[in-house]
């Protein structure tokens, strides 16, 4: 089994683990401190593994970037989704001014971004995902930031009922450590950026 398939297998099998967790409420019991440190921790084991092993380094140096730009469509509908929840007082608006228009616009701009990323040997293209990839990063801490301090330190209730409940459960265990690291491997990626493309999509598209 090669590097893509071992994590085409560990991603949906961490996918499955999340989604489970979601659906049994277990988020919403936990202590609070909880939910930064999955984040933190489940990013920080993969940035580990990635610094040692040889064989994932040299995959993503020259992975389909689309692959992960992609993910981030996901930040679409939650964002919307925050905008909705604060607007029926289930999220403190202080958070959903930020992660909402934040994660729409991140999410928006990954499809110009896909667009972009099928040479990235073409300057324009590189500056465009990189520009992209920078903002979007930048967003995802600023979001993180205000979601744990309302969370931890302001321990607002309304946050921790949210983020316990299914959907937003997962995304302390999935999907918020992978946009972190898609960014990261993105800004690997973009180092190299004469390599082809080798991953989602048939050599030649663009």
């Amino acid at each position: 089994m090669n590097v893509r398939s071992r994590l085409f297998v560990l991603v949906t099998c961490w996918a499955a683990v999340a989604l489970l967790l979601a659906a049994s409420n277990t988020l919403a019991r936990a202590p609070r401190p909880l939910i930064p440190a999955m984040i933190f921790g489940l990013t920080g084991a993969a940035v580990l593994v990635h610094r040692r092993s040889v064989a994932l380094r040299a995959y993503v140096a020259r992975f389909d970037p689309r692959l992960a730009i992609a993910f981030h469509l996901v930040r679409i509908p939650f964002g919307l989704a925050f905008l909705r929840e604060a607007a029926q007082g289930s999220l403190p608006v202080t958070f959903a001014r930020v992660a909402g228009p934040g994660d729409v616009v991140a999410g928006g701009l990954a499809l110009v971004a896909l667009a972009a990323a099928g040479d990235l040997r073409a300057p324009t293209r590189r500056a465009v995902v990189l520009g992209w990839n920078a903002l979007g990063l930048l967003d995802m801490i600023v979001v993180v930031a205000t979601a744990q301090r309302l969370v931890v330190f302001a321990q607002d209730p309304r946050m921790q009922a949210t983020l316990g409940r299914f959907p937003y459960a997962v995304l302390p265990t999935f999907v918020v450590p992978m946009i972190l690291l898609t960014h990261l491997a993105v800004f690997a990626r973009l180092a190299r950026p004469h390599a082809s493309n080798e991953g989602a999509y048939p050599s030649g598209a663009a």
